[in-house]
């Protein structure tokens, strides 16, 4: 750590150790916490030696340095630390050190001097409104960066000065001033540990503040979550906060991190579980973490999405689900808050034991209250689940399973002579496009299309469609005339049964293979089990239809949901 003697403001290299309370620290420094004027206005590392003994021409900045030693050194203070001229800005390494020490420098600080440039101690004293509801205070910009929320909070002594060195005030003495005007908790200021307050409420502290560089609004708060991560200008704010909160989720399990807002957003928009802005925890202020004895798993960054263990409760066959929060908001009477989610892969009957299903989160602009005894134990419990972060998730939205299936027959693609209708057909995929006949009567099946295959020789038509619920079915007969084998579509009737769909009786003579072919002139019963089962987005890997030789028989055979 670089320091400047109060008076001569000469540089001094010292390291800044960690001292235990009640002991003597040494050397004792002072910090100025300050708004950066213009560039051009501000003194620099290298700058400072040359305008120590220049009597004229001096840069503004430089006085905010020169008052601020006066100050420590009448308090017997011997060194003084300023953010513009004790760190060599042209060290990226240098800077990075310093960013990821700050906190700990203001902790250790014998005390913090904070120069308020707009708010003039002429002014207050003509006033008659009480400081906490003075305008030039209130609305200081000190109070509006986000720099100066660890300059507020890290160091125990904290002494605000007007634009004319003359003191204000002290935050021990300040409190409910200064609770109304920045939203911290007087507990936070008054020295009570980080980890007492949950993610979200610290979060909130920081929703209304801005930096010059967008990276440093996640940049600022290491020190707040007690995390170090490198410095990288020009990720900009998204990728910069997203790493933020990775980091904090490497030593906490406060699920209070997902319960953030984006009043803009488009109710079907789908999110990651991590917001992208600070802004977005600015109504988090009363949230608290009740998940310090949870049992969930660690949450786990994947190229599958953030791996998280929630509370999930099922509602709808679209997907649409409540995840509860191991947290809750003090102002409402329902203890637990939550958040919606739209599953993209994953079966329906599923539900209970899929471990790779990916969501995303919708609804982002409000969150919902819950308590867990309002909700269906049978659809309800924890599940791990992975929710991609991807921003452009609206772009990767996989084909709803009930809109879409892929054909696999003996194992293959069908040729396109052997799909009807061909219009739905896309060979290239191998994709068949459902269509949703609003206008039928849903207490039948509804038909969609057929494909052929061949067995032994002879050809089969698989007839397929979905049922008044939305779940796929299918079933095998006889294929028509070479002319038309599809005739048997046309002239299939739905069945108002669904059980329906599961066999059928095969009245014919079925070839059987054991060792030379031979006939059975006997009658069987082929059972017919389909799968939903599809890997969403770019790969579809589960045959929907496949058939299977048993040594005894061919077997029409479709896997049944595991």
């Amino acid at each position: 750590m670089r320091l400047l003697h109060s008076t001569s403001l000469e540089f001094k290299e010292l390291e800044i150790k960690e001292f235990e309370i009640g002991q003597r620290k040494s050397p004792k420094y002072a910090i100025l916490s300050h708004t950066w004027g213009k560039a051009s206005d501000e003194v620099s590392f290298q700058e400072l030696p040359h305008l120590r003994g220049a009597t004229e021409g001096q840069k503004p900045g430089f006085y905010k340095i020169k008052r601020c030693g006066e100050v420590a050194a009448t308090a017997d203070i011997d060194y003084i630390w300023v953010d513009t001229c004790c760190i060599d800005k042209t060290s990226s390494a240098e800077l990075t050190q310093a960013i990821n020490s700050m906190y700990f420098w203001y902790q250790q600080a014998e005390v913090c001097y904070v120069y308020l440039a707009d708010v003039s101690s002429k002014e207050l004293a003509k006033s008659a409104y009480p400081l906490g509801n003075h305008p030039s205070f209130c609305e200081s910009k000190w109070f509006t960066r986000g720099w100066t929320l660890q300059e507020l909070i890290a160091p125990k002594n904290v002494y605000f000065y007007s634009s004319e060195w003359e003191l204000i005030g002290k935050k021990d003495d300040m409190l409910e001033v200064l609770y109304k005007v920045t939203d911290i908790h007087p507990g936070a200021l008054k020295g009570t540990p980080m980890k007492r307050f949950s993610v979200a409420e610290r979060m909130s502290w920081a929703a209304k503040r801005e930096t010059t560089r967008s990276e440093d609004m996640a940049y600022c708060l290491m020190g707040i979550f007690d995390v170090n991560m490198p410095l990288l200008y020009g990720e900009r704010i998204k990728k910069a906060f997203i790493r933020l909160q990775e980091e904090i989720m490497r030593s906490s399990d406060d699920q209070s991190i997902f319960a953030w807002v984006d009043e803009k957003t488009a109710p079907d928009k789908l999110s990651g579980l991590l917001a992208t802005d600070p802004k977005y925890f600015l109504k988090s202020k009363n949230i608290e973490s009740i998940g310090i004895w949870a049992k969930s798993d660690p949450f786990e960054t994947t190229n599958k999405g953030l791996r998280v263990q929630l509370y999930l409760a099922r509602m709808d066959e679209d997907g649409k689900c409540i995840a509860c929060l191991d947290c809750r908001e003090l102002v409402h009477q329902r203890p637990t808050l939550a958040i919606s989610l739209q599953r993209l892969t994953g079966l329906d009957n599923e539900w209970s034991q899929s471990s790779t299903a990916q969501f995303a989160r919708i609804q982002c602009a409000s969150l919902l209250r819950y308590k867990h005894d309002d909700l269906k134990p049978q659809n309800s419990g924890y599940r791990t689940i992975y929710v991609r972060q991807d921003q452009d998730l609206d772009f990767q939205k996989p084909k709803q399973l009930s809109e879409y299936v892929r054909l696999v027959i003996n194992e293959a693609q069908p040729s396109p002579d052997r799909v009807y209708p061909l219009s739905p057909w896309d060979p290239l995929t191998g994709l068949f496009k459902m269509r949703k006949e609003y206008d039928v009567d849903f207490s039948k099946q509804s038909k969609q299309g057929a494909a052929l295959f061949n067995q032994s020789g002879e050809n089969y038509l698989v007839i397929f469609g979905l049922t008044k619920s939305g779940s796929l079915w299918t079933i095998v007969c006889d294929a028509g005339s070479a002319g038309n084998p599809f005739l048997p579509y046309e002239s299939y009737q739905s069945t108002e049964k669904e059980d329906d769909k599961w066999e059928y009786k095969d009245e014919r003579m079925m070839p059987i293979h054991y060792g030379v072919r031979l006939k059975f002139p006997r009658k069987t019963k082929t059972m017919l089990k389909m799968t939903a089962i599809a890997k969403r987005g770019e790969h579809f890997k589960t045959p929907i239809w496949i058939v299977r030789w048993n040594r005894r028989k061919w077997q029409d055979t479709l896997l049944k949901k595991s």
